[in-house]
């Protein structure tokens, strides 16, 4: 996993748990 995915990754939980 790249940083870029992770980062992407974690913005995409920050949406789904919002």
């Amino acid at each position: 996993m790249t940083l870029s995915e992770k980062q992407s990754g974690m913005e995409l939980q920050t949406l789904l748990s919002g």
